[in-house]
């Protein structure tokens, strides 16, 4: 799992806890004023057993921190149904309990720890549903309809307000989730580059009147393979890459699109820009020349063509073939621009 995921689901639990630290507040001062002074013990004991759930949070016990959360509403529930009544609508807590369970599974499913199924716990909080109904809902202890009635509202805004607030952070963790897979699928393995399917997204992206496309080629590769061995080989890649990334922008796309073949698509460019792009290329095979480690020295030929000027990705690509065929025609270790 990711940093960053985790981070958020960390972010998402603390402020879970906190959720329900303030809820048992804001009942205890309910409870005050409705002179419930029973179940303002029952409360206190609540965030007594949230604290607990903080506690374990911290030593990233995610079991004992939603059981505890757990035991926090289901006692809170069966006290205020049965001392308040059915009118007072703390049964709706039960469809925290169902939120707070499938969340929990989610988030130990996602951070490979151990959690408690949810399905069961589901299951259990109908039954106790159907059983406050049968034994509390017909005898109230506690009659005061306007209390009752800011009960309600409470228990309204709560319910809905938290479920909104679990649903939003599952988009969230699902949609960066998606994100991170698709971006490891998108990287090459060995050199940290996009690889041919990372190429294809940024083409699909990019405005095509602002880019120029760079695309190298590795001079007499298959001769260092062959005599220094593939391993060797893998290392030379390595350094070529990251000679090209180090000199170009941050905004800029590197590529591996095969086997020693290399893609730059620069971004967002004005202007004709060949003076600063035959000095890049100049300066990459300079440092290809000086290898680092031992390695055997190698130079880079490079076609270049400008978006501005083709109809299409596809054209642009062909057209920055068609001039690298050129370099390589005269020699290699040299750029050369289409149409020039």
């Amino acid at each position: 799992m990711d940093t960053l995921n985790r981070e958020l689901i960390q972010t998402f639990l603390s402020r879970t806890s906190r959720f329900f630290l303030i809820l048992h507040l804001l009942l205890l001062i309910l409870f005050f004023f409705c002179d419930l002074y029973l179940m303002m013990l029952i409360s206190l004991i609540c965030m007594g057993l949230c604290a607990a759930s903080s506690l374990s949070l911290r030593r990233e016990d995610l079991r004992a921190h939603v059981a505890l959360l757990y035991a926090a509403v289901l006692l809170e529930t069966l006290s205020a149904v049965w001392f308040v009544g059915w009118g007072g609508g703390f049964q709706l807590a039960l469809l925290l309990l169902v939120t707070l369970s499938f969340c929990g599974e989610y988030i130990g499913r996602t951070l490979k720890l151990p959690h408690l199924p949810a399905l069961p716990l589901a299951v259990f909080a109908a039954v106790v549903y159907l059983l406050l109904l049968f034994f509390a809902g017909r005898t109230p202890s506690f009659t005061d309809a306007g209390a009752l009635t800011r009960f309600q509202a409470f228990w309204g805004a709560v319910v809905f307000g938290y479920i909104g607030m679990c649903l939003y952070a599952l988009v969230l963790l699902t949609t960066h989730s998606e994100k991170v897979l698709t971006d490891k699928a998108s990287v090459d393995k060995l050199t940290g580059l996009y690889n041919r399917a990372g190429y294809d997204r940024i083409l699909a992206e990019m405005d095509l009147n602002s880019t120029i496309l760079l695309l190298f080629d590795t001079d007499k590769f298959k001769a260092v393979n062959d005599t220094y061995g593939h391993e060797t080989g893998d290392r030379v890649l390595v350094s070529i890459s990251r000679a090209i990334r180090q000199n170009f922008r941050s905004e800029d796309r590197v590529c591996r699109i095969g086997g020693d073949e290399f893609v730059v698509l620069m971004l967002n460019v004005e202007g004709d820009q060949r003076d600063l792009i035959r000095r890049k290329v100049n300066r990459i095979n300079r440092e290809l020349a000086h290898p680092e480690g031992k390695l055997p020295i190698v130079s880079l030929s490079v076609g270049v063509a400008f978006g501005a000027a083709e109809p299409d990705a596809e054209t642009l690509f062909a057209h920055a073939d068609e001039a690298l065929y050129k370099v390589k025609q005269a020699g290699g270790r040299d750029c050369i621009f289409y149409g020039d």
